[in-house]
């Protein structure tokens, strides 16, 4: 295969779905994994008088902790799952109906992205907001209320989109977003009764905290998997390169 090519040439890159979904399942398992054995270690051995290094690596591969491995990886495939919507996005011919639509959501993707890196949404844990949120133990983070607003939006807006697609790659679509939203907002309400009831420290709140972050990557991980079978069901990849001057 060549790497450059005049702009009559086309390079096909070949994707193997299956095997592709099975490696990032498989990744982001092993990060659980980690992450629960450094639960183990903070709340039943004497972690205190553990190596500073012990430390910084329970730290690291804590997957409810910010700037850690499972943080990055979670950034990464929402920058996987855009960067293929703009690839579909590209295509110009006849098969492909909604160009604008695919663009558009591989822009929210990127958002989403920006705001896995940053943890932007937990701005949107203000007091403001909080007065006039319900008062509950579900709603300890006041985030979920506009987060499920915007997924609610999002989701109506896209139903015709979703309706011309192949039956197989929007059945696929709806249980990665169903999947996703479940871990994001379903279990984090969960976990924010946890919280409120037991502290954040408590065995039952990080294991809810474990549950939401697989789902969201599961949820992501199928949707990486829809969006790969489809472009192989439906084109190669075709990437144009213009002649080098």
């Amino acid at each position: 295969m060549k790497l450059f090519a005049t702009p009559s040439q086309r390079i096909y890159i070949p994707i193997s779905p299956v095997l592709l979904a099975k490696r990032l399942i498989s990744f982001a398992l092993l990060l659980i994994v980690f992450s629960l054995i450094g639960v183990y270690a903070r709340l039943y051995t004497d972690y205190d008088s553990l190596h500073r290094y012990v430390h910084h690596a329970v730290d690291k591969t804590n997957v409810d902790a910010e700037l850690s491995i499972p943080a990055f990886f979670g950034t990464l495939l929402l920058l996987a799952s855009g960067i293929l919507c703009w690839l579909i996005s590209r295509d110009q011919t006849a098969a492909n109906l909604h160009t604008k639509r695919w663009a558009a959501l591989s822009l929210i993707f990127l958002l989403l992205a920006m705001d896995e890196a940053t943890s932007f949404h937990e701005f949107l844990n203000m007091q403001t907001l909080k007065a006039y949120a319900p008062s509950s133990k579900f709603l300890l983070w006041t985030w979920v209320i506009p987060g499920a607003l915007f997924a609610l939006t999002v989701f109506i807006l896209y139903v015709p989109f979703l309706w011309s697609l192949p039956r197989r790659t929007a059945g696929l679509m709806l249980l990665a977003g169903t999947v996703f939203v479940g871990g994001a907002l379903g279990v984090e309400v969960i976990g924010s009764a946890f919280h409120s009831v037991n502290g954040g420290h408590s065995l039952s709140y990080r294991l809810t905290a474990h549950l939401e972050e697989l789902l969201e990557m599961t949820g992501l991980i199928i949707f990486i998997y829809a969006l790969s079978d489809y472009l192989t069901a439906n084109w190669s990849i075709v990437i144009q390169h213009r002649a080098q001057s």
